[in-house]
């Protein structure tokens, strides 16, 4: 971080961005990421007991909360001139008072020290009141526990989960696709600004919602997933009227009020069914391997909301139809440039979207997540129900010793 601190504004003042070394350099950063994560995630469920395990789920959610508000909304503002000029300063200038290189190299100046602080933390030795009993807790080689990993996607009780979190998410789609379609056209500032009051709000609605997610956690995700289903359909109800309105021009006025009020209710709404998710996967994961199956479970989740919102998005450019007119002409440079605004722009021309393939997309994944919310009433309710032992590989190796056994007993019988 320190090294990309300095490189970072030259990368994206050139004239090609090296989309190659960035994507490089943060793959190495999710990779180490990861790497801490398992190392908190088991850290996160060693320090409760079984029955308490939803207050880690609450603890991760604020921690990462407080994290994009710090790296997120507090950037922001300090990184728009507008919001500089009004608040902080007394003579104007066009540059903001944070630049994105500065705040990365403060980012790993804090990642250091807190790493090093980590350093100087005394562990406490596992016991049986803290972890599911396993007998070979001591053989934990990471060898083992990559076997281990491998042994629990046997359970069928996991696979019907990890089906669910890898294809639910193009149900609700459509709230992300909302606020792509139309938030980049916002003021920086403001779009800060219902960053705040998103936080705050989420940090209300998650000390109201923690106790009320014990025991039931799955059954209100799914009440969540109902509702942003419904949200869904009104932001394109939304964008169907404040995209005329506002054609090729930022958002103000009005706009605003509204697409804020979309924002706040999505993120609200996303917020409680990551608190759900969060507080089952504690409920069911297995700290004897620390904290890799809570990891493999979140990692699956970010996996399943990650791909639709780079392929859907795509589906939509596909979908539209338009065309390149130039600026000073009018005359058709080309068609679809929605695929590639860059060609159209290098001719000095405008891209004209006569069909906006996005309100197909958004109707189509509501309907895919009329029938996923059928299935998965119908997969995570059981899943829920269903003791926590059985979420350890330890049962399949039970199944698996009863098999043999059968199997001897009827070639005795022969």
């Amino acid at each position: 971080m320190l090294w990309l601190s300095f490189s970072i504004e030259d990368f994206l003042e050139s004239d090609v961005v090296p989309v190659g070394t960035l994507a490089a350099i943060f793959t190495l950063f999710t990779f180490l990421s990861a790497t801490q994560d398992i190392a908190v995630d088991g850290w996160g469920l060693e320090m409760f007991p079984v029955e308490d395990r939803h207050t880690a789920a609450a603890c991760q959610t604020v921690g990462l909360r407080i994290g994009f508000f710090l790296s997120y909304t507090v950037f922001l503002f300090l990184n728009s001139p507008h919001f500089c000029n009004t608040f902080l300063r007394t003579i104007p200038s066009d540059t903001p008072i944070l630049s994105l290189g500065v705040y990365i190299f403060i980012a790993g100046v804090t990642y250091i020290f807190l790493s090093v602080l980590l350093i100087f933390k005394r562990e406490k030795p596992l016991t049986h009141t803290n972890i599911m009993d396993f007998d070979d807790t001591d053989d934990l080689t990471p060898l083992n526990v990559y076997k281990r990993i491998f042994a629990l996607l046997k359970l069928p009780n996991l696979r019907k989960l990890i089906f669910v979190l890898l294809t639910n998410r193009v149900g609700v789609i459509t709230a992300h696709l909302f606020t792509l379609h139309l938030a980049s056209r916002m003021p920086q500032h403001v779009f800060a600004e219902i960053s705040v009051v998103s936080f705050i709000l989420e940090m209300l609605v998650m000390w109201f919602m923690n106790k009320k997610i014990q025991g039931s956690p799955l059954s209100l995700y799914l009440s969540g997933y109902s509702l942003m289903l419904v949200w869904a359909l009104m932001s394109i109800l939304a964008a169907w009227v404040i995209t005329p309105e506002y054609a090729g021009e930022e958002i103000v006025g009005g706009g605003v009020f509204v697409l804020s009020g979309f924002l706040l209710g999505f993120r609200v709404l996303a917020m409680i069914m990551f608190l759900c998710l969060g507080s089952f996967f504690t409920s069911i994961s297995d700290s004897s391997i620390g904290g890799t199956y809570l990891t493999l479970v979140n990692t699956v989740t970010n996996l399943g909301g990650t791909w639709p919102q780079t392929i859907i998005p795509a589906a939509v450019d596909w979908l539209s139809l338009s065309y390149c007119r130039n600026q000073n002409t009018g005359i058709n440079l080309g068609e679809n440039c929605a695929r590639s605004t860059r060609d159209c722009s290098s001719q000095d021309g405008v891209c004209v979207i006569t069909f906006d393939g996005f309100y197909i997309v958004c109707l189509v994944s509501i309907v895919i997540g009329v029938f996923s919310t059928v299935f998965m009433k119908k997969t995570l309710i059981p899943l829920q129900n269903t003791h926590s032992s059985h979420w350890t590989d330890t049962i399949q190796d039970d199944v698996e010793e009863g098999r043999v056994r059968d199997k001897e007993d009827r070639l005795k019988f022969c």
